[in-house]
């Protein structure tokens, strides 16, 4: 259940009337985010987008406090502006309005609790959110349930606490590699592995997204029957291995073969990334 408590909300203007949430502070693990924001100079910013690492424990290159708006939200959605670009403010101020020549609010980011890694729990999203950023739930391992005020319905997220593997059972570990963590030749310690076919248990499946640091052929393996029969689209990785280029395409013609596959280059940090996209209708 959402607590009710007082949240602070970072959120980057992107036009007159949306903006993207760059991060939260709060005192409780279950929050529910508002999908209307007062803005500056009157009328509202749409919440649409949710920034990269935003609830990460170790967000990256957050804008600074100049591009941003700052808010209070109280439990029953409403919300409060009171910092603008750089600027304290209090009452309906418009940007107009500031002293952009006075000295710049300072920084209390330190002073809050940001909702984020360990800590969030659950999160109830709002009907206007478009876009979730690269990373935007990075390292969210106790996160239980992602709630959308679509899911009256049907449209709900499942966390499965899970590798994806060829088969189920349980299988050594590292994860001392951060995003690089890996279940090939691990023996750091133990974890459930399960496959796609039972995660989809038959249910009709209409894309898959995989990066799992060069178990993209077990994984794929483990999903022989759903991606033979859903014909999904695919978005694969495929920069761990040189030999991936090859057998990754050859393992997905396999099973489905009316996909056409093509290979892109994605720009990414610190470098890029090569990733096959899959579309069979």
């Amino acid at each position: 259940m959402v607590s009710e408590n007082k949240l602070t909300l970072d959120i980057l203007p992107l036009s007159a009337d949306t903006a993207r949430l760059v991060r939260v502070y709060g005192t409780e693990p279950c929050i529910a985010l508002p999908g209307t924001l007062p803005a500056p100079e009157g009328g509202s910013f749409a919440v649409t987008e949710l920034g990269d690492y935003c609830f990460s424990e170790k967000p990256r290159s957050l804008p600074a406090a100049d591009k941003t708006c700052r808010y209070e939200a109280a439990p029953d959605g409403t919300a409060r502006l009171i910092r603008a670009f750089g600027q304290t403010v209090g009452g309906t101020c418009r940007r107009y309005d500031f002293d952009f020549d006075a000295p710049a609010a300072g920084s209390d980011a330190d002073d809050l609790h940001p909702v984020c890694g360990n800590f969030l729990e659950e999160l109830t999203l709002p009907d206007s959110l478009q876009v979730v950023g690269s990373c935007a739930f990075y390292n969210c391992r106790k996160l239980r349930l992602l709630a959308d005020e679509l899911a009256a319905k049907g449209l709900t997220v499942e966390v499965h606490e899970a590798g994806i593997w060829s088969e189920q059972g349980e299988l050594g570990f590292s994860d001392s590699g951060g995003r690089q963590s890996t279940f090939i030749g691990a023996e750091k310690k133990t974890v459930p592995v399960t496959t796609i076919d039972a995660v989809a248990a038959g249910r009709q499946v209409t894309m898959i997204k995989m990066d799992v640091e060069g178990a993209e052929v077990q994984a794929i393996a483990g999903g022989r029957q759903t991606i033979g029969e859903c014909k999904p689209k695919l978005f694969v990785a495929a920069y761990h291995y040189d030999v991936d280029l090859f057998r990754l395409p050859l393992l997905l013609w396999e099973l489905v073969p009316e996909y056409k596959i093509y290979l892109r280059k994605h720009p990414y940090v610190p470098a890029w990334e090569l990733n096959f996209i899959c579309i069979g209708r």
